[in-house]
C-alpha cells in the first residue's frame, strides 16, 4: 500500500507486549510494526470506524492517526482482515475478524 496516501496507521503491538513472549517475528518489529490503511475504507466496513471517521466523534486531525492493535494481534491476521475489507466485505462477516476476535488465553 503506498503509505504516503494512508491516512490510518494500525499500530501492532511491540514484541514486549504480545502475549505468550518468545521472540518476536521480523515484521513486528520497528517500521514493520505498523500497517498502512484509509479511513474512507475502514468506515464504509465498520460502523466504529464509520463513527470514529465520519460522525459525530470524528477525528479532525492530525493525520495519519495511529489506531493500536491489541496485544494478541499478528500482522497476518491484520493483513488477512484488511484484504477481506479492500475487497468489498463487511467487518460483521469477515472470517479475519472472527480470528482476531479470538483470544487463545
Amino acid at each position: 500500500m503506498e503509505q504516503a496516501l494512508a491516512d490510518v496507521h494500525f499500530v501492532l503491538p511491540s514484541p514486549e507486549q504480545t502475549m505468550g513472549g518468545g521472540e518476536p517475528e521480523p515484521e513486528q518489529t520497528g517500521e514493520g510494526r505498523l500497517i498502512y490503511t484509509h479511513r474512507l475504507v475502514l468506515a464504509r466496513c465498520s460502523p466504529y470506524f464509520e463513527q470514529m471517521f465520519i460522525g459525530q466523534l470524528a477525528l479532525t486531525g492530525p493525520f495519519p492517526v495511529e489506531v493500536p492493535l491489541p496485544q494478541w494481534a499478528t500482522r497476518p491476521a491484520a493483513l488477512m482482515l484488511l484484504s477481506h475489507l479492500y475487497s468489498g466485505g463487511d467487518l460483521d462477516e469477515s472470517p479475519a475478524a472472527a480470528q482476531l476476535g479470538r483470544s487463545d488465553t
